[in-house]
C-alpha cells in the first residue's frame, strides 16, 4: 500500500483507499508520510492500529457507511485535529483515538451504542458534543478519562 506519498515536501502526501468493506489491522501503522485519508463509501470497519502512530495525519474523511472503529485505530495520531463521526457508527473501541492531542471537537452521533474504556484517552483539549441526552449504559464509565467537557443532547 505504498506509493501514495513521499518525504519530499513538494509532494502532497494523501491516500484514497479503495476497499470493499474493511480496513485491516496495521495497514498504515506508523506511516510517516501520511497526511490525509479519504475512505471509501463502502467501508464498514476500521480494524486495530490501522492508522496508529501516523504522526503527520491531520485529516480523515470517514464514510457514512462506517459502523466500527476498532482498538487503537487512530492511537497516537498527534496531528489529527478534528474528526466527523458518521451517523451509522455504532462502536468505538479502546484507545481508538488515544493520544490524539490536537483533537478539539468531536460530535458523537446517536447511533453510537458502545464506547469502550479509554476510547479518547489523553485527549485533554477536546470538547464532546453528544447527540444523546445522557450517557448510554453500554458506554464505559471511563470512555472520557481525560474529563473533557461534554455537551449532552447536542442538536447541531
Amino acid at each position: 500500500m505504498r506509493g501514495y506519498g513521499a518525504k519530499d515536501p513538494d509532494i502532497v502526501s494523501s491516500c484514497s483507499i479503495w476497499l470493499s468493506n474493511l480496513l485491516g489491522p496495521n495497514i498504515l501503522l506508523s506511516d510517516a508520510n501520511l497526511y490525509n485519508v479519504n475512505l471509501p463509501n463502502t467501508l464498514k470497519t476500521i480494524y486495530d492500529n490501522a492508522f496508529a502512530e501516523c504522526a503527520l495525519l491531520y485529516e480523515v474523511l470517514l464514510p457514512e457507511s462506517l459502523e466500527k472503529i476498532k482498538f487503537a485505530a487512530f492511537n497516537n495520531c498527534r496531528n489529527l485535529s478534528s474528526i466527523v463521526l458518521p451517523n451509522n457508527l455504532t462502536h468505538i473501541e479502546e484507545i481508538a483515538f488515544g493520544n490524539c492531542n490536537k483533537l478539539n471537537t468531536i460530535i458523537i452521533p446517536e447511533s453510537v451504542i458502545y464506547i469502550k474504556s479509554g476510547a479518547f484517552a489523553e485527549c485533554f483539549d477536546v470538547k464532546f458534543y453528544c447527540k444523546v441526552n445522557e450517557q448510554p449504559s453500554k458506554w464505559a464509565d471511563d470512555w472520557n478519562d481525560s474529563n473533557s467537557p461534554i455537551i449532552w443532547g447536542y442538536k447541531g
